[in-house]
């Protein structure tokens, strides 16, 4: 996955979500099964996600450095 692949990722995850005056977390919960089967359509598995997204334990680190 390139850079800017990773970051459209990232800014498709933040697209759905508004934060207003409330801190954004530092790590979000998703359904890791229903991306890894999103995923499997388009051949892809987790060594191609980026290291902030963590489809087998359903999380999200925001903010990876």
């Amino acid at each position: 996955m390139t850079e800017a692949e990773r970051k459209k990722l990232l800014a498709s995850l933040h697209h759905f979500l508004v934060w207003v005056g409330v801190k954004e977390p530092e790590e979000l919960q998703i359904d890791g099964n229903g991306l890894l089967s999103e995923m499997e359509k388009l051949h892809q598995t987790e060594k191609d996600l980026p290291p902030e997204i963590h489809a087998g334990q359903g999380r999200v680190e925001q903010n990876r450095q």
